[in-house]
């Protein structure tokens, strides 16, 4: 999902699951029992912090994050009550025991307000030497420091039918996504899942009072369902590529 330069993706056994549905009520569909990851984008030359909402409740209560300038946040947990492990992000049916409520309207709806840093910002091109990216940069209380493969980010509906003919599509390994245009959904919710070590530290970012916010509808599908690959999708850019095809046309990258 993309909107005024920011990108909201669920990602599932590391590749982004493609999205389906109208405009104003986007659905990513997933097998249940899964772990997934939300993946943040800022496309824009500034700074930005992020404040995830999953099921109504937010993810984070020690802080938004920050997603520097031009910068890219795979979220995959919890940060409640540590800066240094918590619990993954896992999709379950609505029957599922740990779900609170399952009368829940906000069940299976990911929510991301993003709000700009104030001001202009001149970003530095990161040196191989330097463990920041971007740098310099000014700070400001209650957000956090991301780090992901050696690179240091910053930072800080209605109900759904039950089923539906269209085709649906759901993130597998491969780089694929697989798609059932008879596939069976239903309502789920987000529990706590296995055990992560990723791990953030305080940083400070003054930000706008407006925000960008984007909406994602999480629906799963049923295990029982046979689902057969169609396509595959680019994992950088999300663009359609033939089964045959070695790189995609859009972006040129591998697939």
């Amino acid at each position: 999902m993309y909107a005024r330069k920011f990108v909201l993706s669920v990602l599932v056994d590391g590749y982004p699951v493609k999205e389906t549905g109208p405009i104003h009520r986007r659905q990513v569909a997933i097998p249940f029992d899964k772990e997934y990851i939300i993946r943040l984008k800022n496309k824009h030359n500034r700074s930005c912090t992020a404040k995830v909402f999953i099921d109504g409740m937010i993810v984070s209560a020690l802080g938004d994050v920050i997603i520097g300038a031009d910068g890219t946040i795979d979220l995959e947990r919890f940060i409640d009550s540590s800066l240094t492990s918590g619990k993954k992000f896992k999709f379950v049916s609505l029957d599922h025991p740990e779900v609170d409520d399952p009368t829940s309207s906000d069940n299976g709806i990911i929510k991301v307000e993003f709000r700009l840093a104030k001001g202009s910002q001149i970003v530095v091109n990161q040196l191989p030497s330097s463990p920041f990216k971007p740098w310099p940069m000014p700070w400001n209380d209650r957000t956090m420091w991301y780090r992901y493969d050696d690179v240091t980010y910053t930072s800080s509906s209605g109900p759904l039918k039950k089923s539906f003919n269209d085709s649906i599509s759901a993130a597998f390994p491969n780089s694929c996504n697989y798609v059932n245009c008879n596939a069976a959904i239903d309502n789920g919710a987000t529990v706590e899942g296995g055990h992560s070590s990723q791990s953030f530290t305080y940083s400070h970012l003054d930000v706008e009072d407006t925000s960008v916010v984007l909406k994602l509808q999480m629906v799963g599908l049923k295990k029982s369902d046979k689902v057969i690959s169609l396509f595959k999708y680019c994992s950088n850019c999300g663009s359609k590529a033939k089964r045959t095809d070695r790189y995609c046309s859009e972006c040129g990258r591998r697939v």
